[in-house]
């Protein structure tokens, strides 16, 4: 099969007339279709879709075009869909626009349904949310067989060191895939014996990004398998752009196939569950994302879907950047430029900050700052979204390096992103403004005291203002957890939760400090930041004289809005503040 002997069909409009208007309703309101997965005999395929505000399952019989939503939620978005067998799903409920879960509220449970909607059950109850316990220090064992012995095989610290994380056992249930920064700065996946306790070969590697497993104990792209013999067949890292290099040939020659056909997007493609077909997902910084079913016997490349197609035509690019922060580090990032620019021309600039801060939240295309980033830049700001110590998935050297720095070098990667932007040209040290949520909302609060004069305004959403309140109340979700709190106090860098250290270094304590200004945001239902520390920052700074200039609180909202309203309503008021500030 060539690339020239692929035909594109569609059955399935998906597309409307380009246009450069980006509407903030566009960037927010959900996709048209999400999640698809084909039943095992492939002429079913399962996926969500808007209904009611919330994204609900669609099952679409292929052959037929005929689709039926089985669900009408309105609190709730279902998520994590799945076949059992080919007649039968499984689904639970979340918030898709929540990071970590909706708040105060029964998330609904997991649930069973019949393709065509009967034998409707739940089988029991899920949580809000919780928190995303992380052990600092972390141990892992193996035993031969049921009557061996436990043996310890790996023992080491997060905040330093090397990192050891089984991944896999290969088909001969005795060579363990497991990913290691042992002698390297970034997670590269290695061949180890348990039984002689001895790393051998290594098997996927990148020089910037972790591979198998981050530092922080979290799943990440690494070796690809074929499922049916275990063989390897190729490597994916997500890097600046996803990268997957193929080791089997005839996987490569597919995807030259698909590449050429779809120029300009990511593509990747999985075999159906019947064998006979290639499911192939494709998107890029200015595409939504597509999916398409392409058979090899008749040569053609047949679209499934699109997420979100009315995008197509208002997107900017998304541009990989590195910038160095004052003690040495090369920490990546992304840039948004309006369209049009013209070099040389200093823009007002906001600095946008990722949440956890732990995590590696923005991603080619995706993520938060993805979203933000587009809205930003679609008024005629220049957008960087920067990396910092602490984020994981990069390297080693980033990743420990923000151990006992919140705060303080930490905040300083967030100066220095500003300082490349103004050094590169395309930003106004005049107007910048920083704006974040969770962790981000945190860093935007803390650059305006510890750097008055440098920002002229924040937007700071589901704001930690109170370090001590955050990790030591039991209003927050993960306190109860001593391996999440410890984690915390590496962060720090303290033993002491209600250290003066930790008071220095929460918001609330020094709004008085606060030159410029603030807009605040929170969700009433939050349980892993509580409204509570918002609501007190909102007072400081009123004390202080230096009242925000608006607090937007919503009702049955968590740690990040869920409904396409309050996200239309915040971020119509956050382009005003930004227009009145930095815009003009």
């Amino acid at each position: 099969m060539t690339a020239t002997a692929v035909a594109q069909t569609s059955t399935m409009p998906s597309s409307t007339p380009l246009t450069q208007s980006l509407g903030v309703e566009d960037i927010w309101k959900n996709p048209q279709l999400a999640g698809p997965t084909l039943s095992r005999s492939g002429k079913c395929l399962a996926a969500t879709a808007p209904n009611r505000g919330r994204m609900n399952l669609l099952v679409l019989d292929i052959e037929a075009r005929k689709g039926d939503l089985l669900t009408s939620f309105d609190d709730f978005d279902v998520i994590n869909v799945s076949w059992l067998g080919d007649d039968r799903l499984m689904f639970s409920l979340g918030q898709n626009n929540s990071p970590t879960g909706p708040g105060q509220f029964d998330s609904g449970g997991l649930f069973v349904v019949n393709r065509d909607g009967t034998n409707f059950r739940r089988l029991g109850a899920s949580g809000a949310g919780g928190g995303r316990e992380r052990r600092v220090h972390a141990g892992h064992f193996y035993r031969k067989d049921v009557d061996a012995a436990w043996s310890e095989i790996a023992r080491y610290s997060r905040d330093k060191g090397a990192v050891f994380a089984p991944l896999a056992f290969e088909s001969d249930d005795q060579t363990l895939q497991m990913a290691t920064n042992k002698d390297r700065d970034t997670m590269a996946v290695y061949r180890y014996n348990p039984n002689e306790k001895k790393l051998g070969e290594m098997i996927a590697s990148h020089p910037r990004c972790d591979m198998g497993e981050d530092s922080q104990g979290e799943s990440v792209p690494g070796v690809i398998v074929n499922p049916f013999d275990d063989k390897i067949i190729g490597h994916r890292v997500e890097s600046d752009r996803p990268e997957t290099v193929w080791i089997d040939e005839e996987r490569a020659k597919t995807q030259r196939t698909i590449d050429a056909a779809l120029p300009d997007t990511i593509n990747r493609f999985q075999r159906t569950p019947d064998g006979k077909r290639l499911r192939v997902t494709s998107f890029s910084d200015l595409k939504s994302t597509r999916w398409y079913l392409l058979d090899e016997q008749k040569r053609t490349l047949e679209e499934l879907g699109a997420s979100r197609p009315w995008l197509d035509g208002k997107l900017v690019e998304q541009r990989p950047i590195r910038y160095k922060t004052r003690d040495g580090l090369e920490i990546p990032g992304y840039l948004f430029l309006p369209a049009g620019y013209k070099a040389g021309t200093q823009l007002p600039a906001i600095i946008h900050i990722h949440g956890e801060p732990a995590a590696r939240a923005d991603t080619f295309g995706r993520g938060f700052g993805f979203i933000e980033g587009q809205l930003f830049a679609s008024r005629g700001y220049a957008v960087v979204v920067p990396n910092f110590r602490i984020t994981s998935g990069m390297c080693n050297k980033i990743y420990t390096a923000g151990f006992g720095t919140i705060g303080r070098q930490m905040s300083e990667d967030h100066e220095d992103a500003l300082k490349w932007a103004v050094d590169e040209g395309f930003a106004d040290p005049k107007r910048a403004c920083i704006s974040g949520a969770s962790y981000g909302g945190y860093a935007a609060l803390q650059a305006m005291v510890k750097t008055p004069d440098l920002f002229k305004c924040a937007v700071a959403g589901l704001a930690v203002t109170d370090l001590v309140y955050q990790n030591t109340s039991l209003e927050t979700d993960y306190v109860s957890s001593e391996a999440a709190v410890d984690f915390w106090r590496a962060i720090i860098g303290v033993k002491d939760l209600k250290s003066q250290l930790v008071r220095d270094l929460s918001p609330v304590n020094n709004a008085a400090k606060i030159k410029g200004a603030v807009f605040l945001y929170a969700g009433e239902d939050d349980i892993r930041v509580p409204m509570d520390q918002v609501r007190r920052m909102d007072k400081a700074l009123k004390a202080a004289g230096n009242p925000a200039k608006a607090f937007v609180a919503k009702a049955k909202e968590g740690h990040g809005f869920g409904k396409l309203e309050n996200n239309v309503d915040l971020h119509t008021q956050v382009l005003k503040f930004l227009d009145e500030q930095i815009g003009k």
